[in-house]
């Protein structure tokens, strides 16, 4: 079982990606965060295997809380979920530890296969 954290601002977003992932029996949703520090106590709590974070949120961003994640949890894999389609986005977040980089208009079967 693949344990999931999903860290985005916008519940709209959060229910939509909790929904693909409670679909899938391979994976189990550990929880929703909705800024960079949120996800860091919570990933303290549940070491979940996969995050999915988004670049611009409040408080703290999703590059600083992956560079923390990368630097801190290493059983812990950050792949970014973003609308930047920018590679200076791409290049930072390889930069800071994240493992990967979609679209939030990702398809449901393609976000799966990533995590």
């Amino acid at each position: 079982m693949i344990e999931v954290l999903i860290v985005d601002d916008q519940k709209t977003v959060q229910e939509i990606i909790k929904s693909y992932i409670e679909a899938d029996p391979g994976l189990e949703l550990v929880g929703c965060a909705s800024d960079g520090k949120e996800a860091i106590e919570l990933i303290k709590l549940h070491h979940p295997h996969v995050v999915l974070m988004d670049i611009e949120m409040p408080i703290m961003d999703g590059l600083e809380a992956t560079q923390i994640i990368s630097e801190q949890f290493v059983n812990t894999n950050v792949l970014i979920i973003t609308v930047h389609n920018e590679d200076t986005y791409l290049d930072t977040a390889l930069q800071v530890g994240a493992k990967g980089y979609l679209k939030k208009n990702t398809p449901e079967k393609e976000l799966i296969n990533a995590i």
